[in-house]
């Protein structure tokens, strides 16, 4: 399981940011380096500074209840290997936990680092130039066929 967890986990994190990492290839947009002196930059770089941090805090969370109840289970097989006549109750296996808001947490805060990572990559790139279309010389008239020139239609 813990294996299922962290493939998922390493493609919920990392796939955003390979994908928008291919669009800033495909668009061949030059990175810069970020003007601190704009505010706008300052707080998206804190934000997502503490957004990672806040992700390494609730998966922390979700690893801590996860080891609380592998330590429960350990100690009724100990009880159980010594103790061949204990009975369980289904108070005993059962699971209680608060994954469910710590995952939803995390993963509402990946989407906000997503949302600053793609507001500074933005801020922080400029798009190639255009290529400069050729202007037509001056005092050329375009080339149409006026009254009495025969049509070689």
């Amino acid at each position: 399981m813990t294996a299922w967890r962290t493939r998922v986990n390493f493609t919920a994190f990392f796939g955003p940011w390979i994908i928008l990492g291919g669009y800033v290839a495909l668009e061949k947009v030059t990175p810069c380096a970020p003007d601190l002196s704009d505010t706008s930059i300052r707080l998206a770089l804190g934000g997502l500074v503490a957004v990672y941090l806040a992700f390494g805090l609730g998966c922390a969370l979700v690893e801590q209840g996860v080891w609380k109840q592998c330590n429960k289970w350990r100690a009724l097989i100990g009880r159980l290997h010594r103790d061949k006549e204990m009975h369980l109750t289904n108070e005993d296996l059962e699971f209680r936990h608060v994954l469910k808001r710590s995952y939803l947490a995390v993963y509402a805060l990946m989407i906000v680092g997503f949302w600053l990572g793609t507001f500074l990559i933005g801020k922080c790139t400029k798009l190639p130039p255009e290529p400069a279309q050729e202007a037509p010389p001056p005092n050329t008239a375009p080339a149409t066929p006026g009254p009495g020139t025969p049509d070689k239609g």
